[in-house]
C-alpha cells in the first residue's frame, strides 16, 4: 500500500476515534470527571476540576478560628489525630469568597434581576462549586443529615430572600438516604426530592466518611438555563468515591419564588457570597478537610 493510502487512512481513523471519544465524552459525566479531576491539597479527589482563577478555599487545618473566609459559629476543639469536634447541635459552618460576606453590598433581592446579574453580592460569589467535607458522626439522638449547600447569603428572618440556596441532604445520619432541597426563600418556600436509600447498611456512626455536593449551571438544548446538583458518597474513606445522587432543576420544582420576584417555579442561577456546612441534632461531630471550589462546568448531560 502506498504511503499517501496510508496516510489517509490513519486521518480517518483518527478522525473517527476523536468523534467517537467527544459522543462518549458528552454523554458520560463520569468519565469526564474521571478524565479530568484530580487530587485536593488534602490529597481528596476532585471530581470536576477547578476554574483557571476560579475561587476555592480550603480549611485551615492548624488553626481554623484564624480564618477571615471561616465562621463556624461554635466553639470547636482540636482532637489528637488533627481534626476537630463541635458538640453544638445547630451547626451552620459558613464559609465565604475572597470577597467576603458584605451584607451591604447586597444591592437587590429580586430574583428575577439577581438571574440577569448572575450574583447575589459579588461576581465572585459560589455558583458552580464542589463542597467536600470528611466527618464522623459521634452520637446523635435522632436521625438527621448532614447537609451541604450555597447559592445564598444569610437565612434570616429579616430577610428571607436573602435565604435562597440548593442543598444537598448528602447522607442521612442512620437511614442511610439522601435527598436535595431547594429554598426559594428562607422560611417557609421548601421543595424537597425523594429520599434516595443509599445502602442497607444505613448508619455512618463512628466511622469517617467523605462527603460531596456539587452544582453546576448548564444550557439546555433549548438554550434555557438549568442547574444539575450531585452528591458524591465515600464510605470508607479511603478515596472511593460513589455519585449516590443526581438532579437537574430545569423548572416546574418549587412554586413561591414569586414572592421575591422571581417565577413561581425560579431556577436558582445565581451564585451567593456563602456556602454552608450543616447539621442539626447531632451531640458530637469530628470533622475535617473541608473545602470549597468554584468548578469549570463540564459538557451537558
Amino acid at each position: 500500500m502506498s504511503r499517501n493510502k496510508w496516510i489517509i487512512i490513519s486521518a480517518v481513523v483518527g478522525v473517527i476515534s476523536v468523534s467517537a471519544f467527544i459522543f462518549y465524552y458528552n454523554n458520560n459525566q463520569n468519565l469526564y470527571s474521571s478524565v479530568f479531576s484530580g487530587t485536593d491539597k488534602f490529597g481528596i479527589r476532585e471530581i470536576y476540576p477547578t476554574k483557571l482563577g476560579g475561587e476555592e478555599w480550603f480549611m485551615n487545618m492548624q488553626d481554623p478560628s484564624g480564618d477571615p473566609r471561616f465562621d463556624p459559629q461554635a466553639t470547636i476543639t482540636k482532637n489528637p489525630d488533627g481534626s476537630y469536634k463541635i458538640t453544638k447541635q445547630e451547626v451552620r459552618m459558613e464559609v465565604y469568597p475572597s470577597a467576603g460576606y458584605n451584607q451591604d453590598q447586597i444591592n437587590t433581592l429580586n430574583q428575577r434581576e439577581l438571574t440577569t446579574k448572575g450574583y447575589m453580592q459579588s461576581p465572585n460569589d459560589w455558583k458552580n462549586v464542589e463542597m467536600t467535607g470528611n466527618v464522623k458522626l459521634i452520637s446523635s439522638p435522632s436521625d438527621d443529615q448532614f447537609n451541604w449547600y450555597n447559592r445564598g447569603g444569610r437565612h434570616i428572618d429579616s430577610r428571607p430572600c436573602e435565604g435562597t440556596a440548593y442543598k444537598s441532604d448528602v447522607m442521612y445520619y442512620f437511614s442511610g438516604k439522601t435527598r436535595f432541597n431547594k429554598e426559594q426563600w428562607f422560611g417557609k418556600a421548601y421543595s424537597f426530592t425523594s429520599p434516595k436509600t443509599v445502602s442497607s447498611s444505613s448508619s455512618i456512626q463512628g466511622k469517617w466518611v467523605g462527603l460531596k455536593y456539587i452544582a453546576y449551571n448548564f444550557q439546555q438544548q433549548n438554550a434555557e438555563p438549568a442547574v444539575r446538583l450531585q452528591s458524591w458518597f465515600d464510605a470508607t474513606n479511603d478515596g472511593k468515591w460513589v455519585k449516590i445522587n443526581d438532579f437537574i432543576d430545569s423548572g416546574q420544582w418549587g412554586k413561591q419564588g414569586g414572592y421575591c420576584g422571581g417565577a413561581a417555579d425560579q431556577i436558582i442561577t445565581w451564585g451567593g457570597p456563602i456556602a454552608t456546612f450543616r447539621w442539626d441534632y447531632a451531640t458530637n461531630v469530628d470533622f475535617k478537610n473541608l473545602s470549597v471550589r468554584e468548578i469549570e462546568p463540564p459538557p451537558a448531560p
